[in-house]
């Protein structure tokens, strides 16, 4: 199952090549909602001028990540919604599937990490792309450890509190996101005026 994704992640589709740069391309299944979401709701603002157009892409940019971080936010809240539910309904995980799916997904975050990285500190979405690589990473860690803890110990509540450390550090990425992303939109509205 993870196959046609690292697949689709490894092959680099340009996107609306007339909006966005001939360098630019998909790195990511989120990222193609992202900047076709971006891109389109700026099309008549590109179509005016290339003065302009610059200023829209990178706006379809900051908008991407915006995107990104409020999906990074949904998750978070998603993940501490579910471990309130389990912690008073009740959970059995199950420690071998924790671990084979979460090193199945760790392999797939890695080879996008190693995708992106080289573009990691250039654009704002692609700043964004990395810092939700990246917990994805440390979630399929967190996932993993707890799959350990759960066979060894027992017991759920390894699973319940790694989900807690998990969802925190995935509400972090989100602020860290948003922040940058709010960031770049300020630096370029500065440059217009």
């Amino acid at each position: 199952m993870a196959l046609p994704i690292i697949a689709a992640m490894a092959i680099k589709i340009p996107i609306f090549p007339t909006v966005l740069p001939k360098a630019e391309a998909i790195r990511s299944p989120m990222e193609v909602f992202a900047k076709a979401f971006a891109a389109a709701s700026d099309w008549p603002l590109l179509k005016a001028n290339s003065t302009i157009a610059t200023v829209g892409v990178n706006h379809a940019t900051t908008n991407a990540a915006r995107i990104s971080g409020f999906f990074q936010m949904a998750l978070g809240v998603l993940i501490i919604i579910d471990i309130v539910r389990r912690s008073i309904y009740g959970s059995e995980p199950v420690s071998g599937l924790m671990m084979a799916m979460g090193a199945v997904a760790l392999v797939a975050n890695v080879i996008c990490l190693v995708i992106i990285r080289k573009q990691r500190n250039e654009e704002v979405h692609m700043r964004a792309s990395w810092i939700f690589s990246a917990n994805d990473v440390i979630a399929n860690l967190g996932v993993i450890s707890a799959g350990v803890l759960v066979f060894w110990l027992d017991s759920r509540w390894p699973d319940l509190v790694i989900g807690v450390i998990v969802s925190c550090v995935v509400l972090r990425g989100a602020k860290m996101i948003l922040e940058d992303a709010g960031n770049e939109r300020q630096r370029a509205l500065n440059a217009q005026s």
